[in-house]
């Protein structure tokens, strides 16, 4: 129903455009969440799996948008499942290790779930990987909330 409705932008169903597309996905999913605290019962529950056929869709047709990735980290993170979002995250990072904004939510992630060696652990191979290292060192020497 959200596919046909005209919900999500036609650039995004399409993929005809990599210039803004992942602007637009996420631009989507912060629809999807607006849409969906106004529902109650089954049609809030109806949303949130099409929105997941959705996002998973998209992975399927579109791998290399890791934006998609980080769009359904966001959204399981939001229904609180922390363990299906960074398994997202990991596969985005495995479509593209250079993706550095990718490591840090993953490390965010991971943080939750008091797993600091890991965290740890993804700073490093972020740095590793990214040619962003600079924020990536910064944020393993001065993680969030210490001073």
């Amino acid at each position: 129903m959200l596919l046909q409705s005209g919900f999500f932008p036609s650039e995004v169903l399409d993929g005809q455009s990599d210039t803004g597309m992942g602007s637009a996905l996420n631009g989507s999913a912060v629809s999807f969440f607006a849409l969906v605290k106004t529902q109650q019962g089954q049609q809030a529950l109806k949303t949130k799996s099409e929105f997941i056929d959705y996002i998973e869709n998209y992975q399927q047709r579109f791998p290399k948008m890791v934006e998609a990735y980080r769009v359904a980290s966001k959204f399981y993170y939001g229904l609180g499942q922390v363990d299906t979002a960074i398994l997202h995250l990991k596969a985005g990072l495995q479509t593209d290790p250079s993706w550095h904004q990718g490591y840090i939510e993953l490390a965010r992630y991971t943080a939750l779930n008091d797993a600091d060696d890991e965290v740890v652990e993804v700073y490093k191979q972020g740095i590793k990987h990214s040619d962003k290292q600079h924020q990536l060192r910064l944020l393993l020497a001065c993680p969030a909330g210490e001073d």
